[in-house]
């Protein structure tokens, strides 16, 4: 399994659709899977609560204002909603990682259980999330197996790249920290395309791979 994890604007789904269609070349059986933060109840329930007001107005990096689902807001949403985000994420491992897998796909993931983890821990403005019972349950949810590549670049072509998407700088800068944390906890490839073309990119990713499997 190939997971690619790392900050909005970085080049994840580039080379995840380049990774899967390279395999695929290959004679390889791929599938492309996505799984990211809110899942099916959560995303549910988010929609709900901010109908009922458990939202707050973020400036985005293109200036403009949008709503943002808010546990921080109840006390009883803050202390469970990690809880709630580790239940929701187990189907979609099970039906779009792991029976794939038993079936003999390489997955090639745009996004894992690491996002989930960097997501929820912004949503409860809590670092410490990192190391609770949930994270620590959602990491078990990677197979032993599994090639994990960390996409990062400089904040200023994040900006450059996804400016007009409803991103805040705020999250962004937490999402580079987070993911470098745990990108060093958990051995991953590091790519940084701040520099790099895509094609450039693509093959160091290709060679890092290689070296991994040797």
């Amino acid at each position: 399994m190939f997971i690619f994890f790392g900050t909005d604007g970085t080049g994840k789904s580039t080379h995840v659709n380049l990774l899967t269609v390279y395999l695929k070349s290959k004679g390889f059986r791929t599938k492309h899977v996505w799984i990211r933060a809110h899942h099916t109840l959560c995303f549910i329930l988010a929609r709900l609560f901010m109908h009922l007001g458990y939202y707050e107005l973020v400036m985005t990096l293109n200036g403009t204002l949008v709503k943002v689902f808010n546990p921080v807001i109840n006390k009883t949403f803050r202390k469970v909603w990690g809880l709630l985000e580790f239940l929701s994420v187990i189907p979609h491992v099970l039906f779009k990682v792991e029976l794939p897998r038993w079936l003999g796909y390489h997955i090639v993931a745009d996004r894992y259980v690491v996002d989930t983890i960097v997501s929820v821990s912004y949503l409860l403005r809590r670092n410490a999330f990192f190391e609770g019972y949930c994270a620590r349950f959602m990491l078990r949810l990677i197979p032993q197996d599994s090639i994990l590549i960390q996409m990062s670049a400089e904040i200023r072509t994040i900006i450059d790249r996804k400016g007009h998407d409803p991103l805040t700088y705020e999250f962004v800068q937490f999402q580079e920290k987070a993911y470098k944390a745990l990108a060093s906890f958990l051995g991953a490839i590091k790519v940084d395309t701040t520099e790099k073309n895509v094609e450039e990119t693509f093959q160091f990713i290709i060679s890092r791979i290689e070296d991994a499997k040797s």
